[in-house]
């Protein structure tokens, strides 16, 4: 049962989310590009709110810490929602949570209070889940939009039954959650474009109260900060500014020191209230190195080098091999039709705007 919200912007985005119980993706999927896009402008339009000076409490709004139900067990999986998060202005993470279950392989005991024996062990299993934490609107957007995705890619997954969690719909899943990724960082740069354009626009003319999109992913991220680890709202947002007026007056003082003859390695640590470190000549147990010793020092700096060049290539032979696989191109490809930039076509009464 779909409970009410008196959010206007939820209240639309769950009708487009709607539309994809239909059997045609197509059709169906009015969905994910249409939801970015439409939470994208509600935030704009609340940071203006603010901007403007108008008291609403919806501006800040209520944030939230939830628990998804789905599972976040498989990589594309966290790919898929840590990528929504992101673009949907809410903090991610994974947790690893207990979950009774039967036929599960862990006993967990807990306390009784009938003074029996009896029922202290469950059987269960620790399970990942995927963790959100943002505004109340945005989080439950990014939940729909999450569902909606996933539920879309089961339904276009060639293989069925135990084959669905095969290797080969593995790498479908795969490589077609890396085109959905793709395709929603692509819109939401493309939004931020825009949304500097106008601002620039807007300060040619004299105009202010304009907020770029950028300003406001970075203000929701240092809020959510905040919440997370308890603080004050506005903490990480102070303590970054304090950081960056350091960061320049470090800099300004080092640009000084040098005009006035301090060599630049100096200068650096000068400016820093630091002091510069002595010239250090190479040294082995205290005595200065031979030219043996530094002949079996840089034989295992090279040997060192190897062995992480062997790892890099063998990483990169296995990122090209998963590439190469069949499964994982045609899920790529399949990822381009999952209605993240169509409209609904045909019968122009079910456009929600």
């Amino acid at each position: 049962m779909t409970t009410k919200t008196e959010n206007p912007i939820v209240d639309k985005i769950r009708k487009l989310m709607a539309l994809s119980k239909s059997s045609n993706e197509h059709e169906a999927a009015l969905a994910a590009q249409r939801c970015q896009e439409l939470l994208a402008e509600h935030n704009l339009s609340m940071a203006e709110i603010g901007a403007a000076g108008e008291s609403k409490t919806q501006v800040s709004g209520k944030r939230e810490k939830t628990a998804h139900d789905k599972s976040a067990m498989y990589k594309y999986q966290t790919e898929l929602m840590e990528a929504l998060a992101k673009n949907n202005f809410c903090m991610y993470w994974i947790s690893e949570q207990w979950k009774a279950d039967p036929k599960g392989s862990k006993l967990r005991y807990f306390h009784t209070t009938d003074f029996t024996d009896q029922n202290k062990y469950e059987k269960g299993r620790i399970a990942k889940v995927h963790i959100l934490l943002g505004r109340e609107d945005n989080v439950m957007v990014t939940r729909m939009m999450y569902d909606y995705l996933v539920e879309t890619m089961d339904r276009l997954l060639p293989w069925q039954g135990m084959e669905k969690r095969g290797k080969e719909a593995l790498l479908w899943l795969a490589g077609c959650t890396e085109t959905l990724v793709g395709r929603l960082d692509e819109q939401r740069r493309q939004k931020e474009r825009e949304t500097r354009k106008r601002q620039e626009e807007a300060a040619a003319r004299g105009e202010c109260g304009l907020v770029k999109l950028s300003d406001i992913y970075n203000t929701e991220e240092e809020l959510n900060e905040d919440a997370r680890y308890g603080r004050e709202p506005g903490t990480t947002t102070r303590r970054r500014m304090e950081r960056e007026a350091r960061w320049a007056k470090e800099k300004q003082d080092e640009a000084d020191l040098i005009a006035k003859g301090m060599n630049p390695s100096d200068a650096w640590y000068v400016a820093r209230g630091m002091t510069p470190p002595e010239p250090v000549t190479p040294q082995v147990g205290g005595k200065v190195e031979t030219e043996a010793q530094r002949r079996k020092r840089e034989a295992q700096e090279d040997r060192r080098r190897a062995r992480e060049n062997a790892r890099y290539w063998s990483r990169a032979d296995r990122e090209s091999a998963k590439r190469n696989n069949p499964a994982y191109r045609h899920g790529a490809e399949k990822g381009r039709e999952i209605g993240l930039d169509q409209q609904v076509s045909g019968n122009q009464k079910r456009r929600i705007g």
